[in-house]
């Protein structure tokens, strides 16, 4: 079964994990006529619309079933429209009617925090990445190894790879942030 022309799938275009950019990417999208409908990790499912200005954040939040109807009705409270969420990404959008889009963290040390939890959430995953290529072999095997096997270690080490910059990203974003200027896109 083919997906309607009405929706499409967008691959990321790195595995560097960047808010800003994305939320950038995401007005762009709009602007043109395409909207989030859903994300997982791989890339954005996309609905064609009219073309709008909207605004998008991500916020980044490791939530209970119990504590998430509570942390959606603050947005809804404040304007905001919940699109969807993949784990601990939680996509919002509302319209742009002029004059500057309120962001979702009001202070500094909020949008911090943010970056300290993507930031956590990385290094853990990145140390199960390394620990995964080291132990099942794949770096110490390369010599005999087959194609599929190749392959497999490439994912493993470009997913490392882009973990790696997403921390040194992140690291540069909260450092600049203490210094009171905001992160750009």
């Amino acid at each position: 079964m083919s997906p309607s022309k009405d929706t499409r799938f967008a691959f990321r275009s790195n595995l560097i994990l960047d808010p800003a950019r994305e939320e950038s990417w995401l007005e762009q999208q709009a602007r043109n006529g395409w909207h989030l409908k859903s994300a997982n990790i791989f890339g954005y499912s996309l609905r064609r619309g009219m073309a709008s200005k909207i605004a998008y954040r991500l916020d980044f939040r490791l939530l209970s079933r119990k504590q998430l109807p509570e942390y959606l009705s603050l947005f809804a409270d404040a304007g905001w429209e919940h699109v969807c969420g993949t784990g601990m990404f939680i996509y919002f959008r509302r319209g742009v009617h002029g004059g500057p889009v309120p962001e979702i963290y009001s202070d500094r040390e909020s949008l911090i925090g943010m970056y300290r939890r993507l930031l956590f959430f990385c290094s853990l995953f990145l140390c199960y990445t390394i620990f995964n290529l080291y132990y099942s072999g794949a770096i110490l095997s390369l010599t005999s190894a087959s194609l599929p096997h190749l392959a497999s270690v490439g994912v493993q080490v470009t997913a490392a790879t882009g973990l790696a910059l997403s921390i040194v990203r992140m690291l540069l974003i909260i450092r600049t942030l203490r210094k009171g200027v905001p992160p750009t896109a």
